[in-house]
């Protein structure tokens, strides 16, 4: 049921105000629909605002819906062929109460917020004597009413922790509005008429809320009254408003409307530099040049003032104290003092930490004094002097870790792991032994290279740490500097940083992999020390990422290992047994990091490349892709390990190179194609390091026999240790280029010879492509007679291309195979090959799907292909203009299916494009919780289809679509053309096929209420679980309610409330949690998720379900977070 509109809700309140002329028109609507009577009007001459014509009342398609036998409410029940005219109804006078504006606007207030509030009883101050320097710049610019900038903005390390009953901006512009108001009279009258007028101004942006509740209110004031307000305005702890762009919203607010209008006001604005307010304020921000801006930790040295107010601070706690050490002298000492003034780093909150804990009355302070100074961490200890800076430092570093790790670039990236590494190297640096006293640090850039990273990693890790670092430029050198020297401690001390604790063994063995790393990809030539002394890169030469490395790597490998812990033995291992391998013969090696790639015009061949790797149903395993020098094998080869990598279906490449002696020889190849293999499959390596060491001479064998011990004979282990879904979702892609430049034809032979052998008569499941001149060799295994002449798909390449022209061989190509397999080699002819190519339109893709079409073996070809350009020739000039020759086609292979799966007796119910968009969507939802869920019968179940719907329903879209199965158990729906599923999204493109997402997660939504409507509540026991069907339903359920399918579920909600829907969505989360799901928290999550989005697409009805809801959502919020609570403490949630 859709939101209601602002007539509709004015209507309603009409109908309240008068609820006799409500009363008489529903009995009149009630008799029109129970006698059709025609001329029945309640129309009068003197029409009044609240007799005019109203929407309907929200019961009336109840009342509408009702049998005319069942209505009884009418008070012309039984009247017949009558009329009436100018009836007219008059109001009771009764009205609606309004809410004061004022009013309003105080229950929109933070009061919290206010400096002298209730909640900061007895709040952080400049002690005596401390920050006179910076609190008298900042008063004497507040002061100074003639300055052009009406902005200050200060911004320092952090110092305080987030409170969170004033963390957001909402309530910013009422609270400002209120003070403004509650210091004149005029102005509180103005602001509250604006309430009054409007009374969703709250609802509405800053920069509105701030014109109608402050700039145009004070422009209404008399100018005597306006400059005598007070007109400081001071808004602190901007960082802690959660969300960085609120926090950018507000400032940009505040300078589009405050500063640019010529009001009295001052603004002082206090923050932490996060990564909103310094891009305000940085060079080419909105307010830089705008702000006054104070840097304190840059320009402030609080050292001095720390000192005093040590000094003051613990003299007055001794002398308050009931022991006499505390009250004699010498307590404290100078050396105490200075110990923690030290420790301060030059920031007040370590020092107001170190205040607070000592003055607890229950205590010494002597005693806490001494723990302070003297503090190790140590197991079971109570004494926490520094709790309150670590939930500071634990605050931040976990919003920076979430932030930084949720980039799609930085995913699988350790974020705590890298910043426990720059922070070694800048702090005490990388040392051989704890005795050093200085250890070997880098150049930020330097690190960069080292860990793998780009250029300028260093800022991106930093940026939303710029309340506790900060990076300088030390005379060309990046470094990095803290503010806290307590962080340090923080982050080298486990009982203080808890989760976040990082220890030096860990980033010593990160570093010592990423060098063992970066030296195997240095290619077997390269000399980092050129022969020529005069040719060495000066030093002000900056070297490139890739050099710079692997020297740190070259030179200071021994160092990390010293360091590391046992873990990196076997990359050690694996880094020993490399060197009879060929690191260069990678695709992705350092040696060829700047290998061309294809461009647009050689996309057909590669399509076709693409297109036959992906059917594995083929029974050629084999493509040979041949041609002259210069036509673009090893171009495409390069683009096809791309592509294949991005897919995750690359098993392994080797590129020979005549120029590089790594790889210019047979005697590497076996063992770089088994090291890749070891490195795609943890089991398979173990089974290849087994065949090493039972035969350690096997790499001085035959190329054979070292394929049949290190691939072929270990990947049948693996295939009957696994089932047979594993091994068909393992990468399984080979790619080899430039064979003819491998030495000698006769190896070039013997490299063919043992892939046909080993690899294609063992039946394992690769495909392989294999690009090279067409030599002797080549020719002889490939031409007619030749050993690999059937085994092989061979795409001969010129030296240009023309996509028609490659449209037409393909197709001819592809046509012959269907008739070699279905026994007719001449099923087609010449005129229908061009006819195909023409319709085509250069599309590849195009040409691939015809023959994925007519290759289906459920009818003959010459069938499918005369239905194929019966679809073509149908359309009219225009229309090939107006749609694409794919669109057409998408268009026609889904109608066919779609009229196909209705025809069958026992389907017409179902909606073919309905479900068919459920299954699209089903990998959208997590119904993954637990392996069982990831079957594609759960899904039927829910939907209350047959198990094999799934196969029923696509088996006429086999050109697009297929079910796969993968890791786990299970089937996804996989899109053989992507372009097809951008169709299904795109309604510009499907038309009258379009199915929204909205209308398929609704009708999976609505299968999930009936599953557990049909589940009686009494069977629900706390203890046991209910029926599998409803626990399922019970699971996936909150996956679909979303803003857009739940309107379409108003009905089914109120009637599932009806139904003590809700009660039992919360038995059966209770019975998950009896028997210790550990999935259970995840599906209470969802729950509290999806309850929020119902509350929130219908809290503006008067709908029954709401409050029900709202009173399940807050069980549900306080079990998840009990269960949180549990779960820190290390316990399971389920005991």
């Amino acid at each position: 049921m859709p939101p209601k509109s602002k007539s509709q809700k004015n209507g309603f309140l009409s109908r309240i105000r008068n609820p006799f002329a409500s009363f008489f028109q529903s009995h009149i609507r009630a008799a029109q629909e129970q006698h059709e009577l025609t001329g029945i009007s309640n129309a009068s001459p003197k029409r009044t605002p609240s007799s005019s014509p109203q929407p309907p009342h929200p019961l009336q398609g109840a009342i509408s819906r009702t049998p005319a036998s069942r209505v009884t409410n009418s008070l012309f029940s039984g009247a017949r062929s009558f009329e009436m005219r100018d009836v007219n109804v008059y109001g009771t006078g009764y009205t609606k109460e309004t809410v004061d504006g004022w009013d309003l606007l105080l229950n929109n207030t933070a009061p919290n917020a206010l400096h002298d509030s209730d909640a900061r009883y007895d709040p952080p101050k400049c002690d005596e004597d401390t920050r006179n320097e910076v609190v008298d710049e900042i008063m004497g610019w507040i002061e100074d009413r003639g300055s052009p900038q009406r902005l200050l903005c200060m911004t320092g390390a952090a110092g305080s922790a987030t409170d969170p009953t004033r963390n957001n901006v909402k309530a910013v512009i009422p609270t400002i509005a209120y003070q403004l108001g509650s210091k004149n009279e005029a102005l509180k009258s103005i602001i509250k008429e604006t309430i009054d007028s409007d009374q969703l101004i709250f609802s509405r942006t800053l920069r509105s809320q701030i014109s109608s509740l402050i700039i145009n209110p004070c422009r209404r004031l008399q100018r005597g009254d306006l400059y005598a307000l007070p007109y400081a305005i001071l808004i602190d702890g901007l960082d802690e408003c959660s969300g960085e762009k609120r926090q950018a919203e507000l400032l940009a607010a505040i300078k589009q409307c405050v500063l640019a209008d010529d009001l009295p006001f001052r603004i002082f604005i206090a923050s932490r530099p996060e990564l909103a307010i310094r891009n305000m304020l940085d060079r080419g921000g909105d307010l830089h040049g705008v702000a006054y801006h104070i840097q304190l930790s840059d320009k402030y040295d609080a050292t001095e003032d720390i000192r005093r107010y040590l000094w003051r601070r613990l003299l007055d706690i001794g002398r308050r104290s009931q022991g006499s050490r505390a009250r004699s002298r010498p307590w404290p000492t100078q050396e105490h003092i200075e110990l923690l003034v030290r420790a301060a780093s030059g920031q007040f909150i370590y020092a107001a930490t170190v205040v607070k804990y000592i003055s607890e009355p229950r205590s010494s302070p002597v005693d806490r004094l001494k723990i302070v100074v003297t503090w190790t961490p140590r197991e079971g200890q109570l004494a926490r002097p520094f709790e309150t800076l670590d939930i500071l430092y634990s605050n931040i570093l976990s919003a920076a870790k979430f932030a930084y790790e949720n980039v799609d670039t930085h995913s699988r990236r350790d974020f705590l792991l890298l910043f426990r590494a720059y922070h070694i190297n800048f702090t005490t640096g990388f040392k051989e032994s704890a005795s050093d006293l200085v250890g070997l640090q880098f150049d930020a850039e330097v690190l960069n290279a080292t860990l793998h990273l780009e250029p300028g990693a260093h800022e991106n890790l930093m940026s939303d740490l710029h309340s506790l670092v900060t990076l300088r430029d030390d005379n060309g050198t990046i470094k990095l500097y803290f503010y806290h020297k307590s962080l340090s401690d923080f982050l080298e001390q486990e009982s203080r940083s808890k989760s976040f604790f990082m220890p030096t063994s860990r980033v010593h063995t990160y570093i010592a992999k990423c060098c063992l790393r970066t030296i195997i990809r240095c290619p077997l030539e390269f000399n980092p020390l050129q022969q020529n002394r005069d040719e060495l890169p000066s030093s002000n030469v900056r070297l490139s990422s890739s050099l710079r490395s692997l020297m740190v790597a070259l030179v200071h490998l021994p160092l990390f290992l010293l360091g590391a812990t046992p873990s990196i033995d076997p990359d050690l291992v694996s880094f020993t047994q490399r060197e009879k391998a060929a690191p260069n013969a990678l695709h992705n090696s350092v040696a060829r990091n700047t290998s061309p790639k294809c461009d647009e015009c050689s996309g057909v061949v590669l399509d076709e490349i693409t297109e036959w790797i992906e059917d594995r149903q083929s029974s050629q395993r084999l493509l040979c892709l041949t041609g002259p020098a210069g036509s673009g094998k090893s171009v495409m080869q390069q683009t096809i390990a791309e592509r294949c990598s991005d897919k995750n279906i690359l098993a392994l490449t080797f590129f020979f190179s005549a120029t590089d002696p790594s790889r210019n020889t047979l005697s590497s190849i076996v063992p770089t194609m088994a090291l890749q293999l070891g490195q795609r499959y943890a089991t398979l390596k173990q089974f290849i390091a087994t065949a090493v060491a039972n035969d350690p001479t096997i790499l001085l064998n035959s190329l054979q026999n070292q394929m049949n011990t290190l691939i072929v004979n270990p990947f049948k282990y693996l295939q009957r240790q696994s089932t047979g879904s594993a091994i068909v979702t393992l990468p399984y892609v080979i790619l080899i280029d430039a064979l003819d430049e491998c030495r000698g034809e006769d190896r070039q032979a013997e490299v063919l010879a043992a892939i046909g052998s080993c690899l294609l008569d063992s039946g394992l499941p690769f495909r392989i492509v294999i690009a090279s001149s067409p030599g002797r060799a080549i020719r002889s295994a490939l031409e007619s007679g030749g050993y690999l002449h059937q085994a092989a798909y061979l795409i001969p390449l010129s030296l240009g291309f023309d996509a028609s022209e490659d449209i037409r061989q393909y197709l001819q190509r592809r046509f012959q195979d269907i008739g070699l397999q279905s026994g007719n080699i001449n099923w087609f002819t010449t005129e229908h090959i061009a006819a195909l190519a023409e319709a085509a339109s250069g599309q590849f893709i195009y040409a691939a799907l015809i023959v994925k079409y007519v290759s289906d073996r459920r009818r003959p070809p010459l069938d499918n292909l005369r239905l194929v350009q019966t679809w073509s020739s149908a359309l009219s000039r225009s229309q090939q203009a107006s749609f694409p020759p794919l669109d057409v086609l998408f268009a026609n292979i889904l109608s066919n299916a779609k009229d196909g799966y209705e025809k069958v007796p026992g389907n017409p119910d179902h909606d073919f494009l309905l479900l068919f968009r459920a299954y699209h969507l089903k990998d959208g939802i997590p119904l993954d919780w637990d392996p069982s869920h990831r079957d594609i019968k759960d899904f039927n179940r829910i939907l209350n289809l047959e198990n094999n719907t799934h196969e029923v329903l696509i088996q006429d879209l086999y050109p697009l679509v297929a079910f796969t199965p993968i890791s786990g158990g299970g089937l996804r729906l996989d899109f053989r053309h992507e372009s097809f599923s951008h169709f299904l999204d795109n309604e510009s493109r499907a038309g009258a096929l379009f199915v929204p997402r909205s209308r398929a997660c609704a009708h999976i939504a609505k299968c999930c209420v009936g599953n557990i409507d049909r589940c009686p509540l009494e069977s629900i026991r706390d203890k046991s679980p209910p029926s599998v069907l409803a626990q399922l339903s019970c699971d996936a359920l909150p996956t679909v309610l979303n803003p857009d399918s739940v309107v379409h579920m108003y009905e089914e909600l109120v009637d599932f409330t009806r139904n003590n829907g809700w009660p039992k969505i919360d038995r059966m989360m209770s019975s998950r949690k009896y028997v210790s799901d550990e999935n259970a928290t995840k599906i209470l999550d969802g729950w509290v998720r999806a309850s929020s989005t119902v509350i929130g697409s219908f809290k503006d009805h008067s709908s029954d379900f709401v409050p029900v809801l709202e009173k399940y959502r807050e069980k549900w919020t306080n079990e998840r977070q009990s269960m949180k609570d549990v779960e820190g403490l290390g316990f399971d949630s389920g005991t």
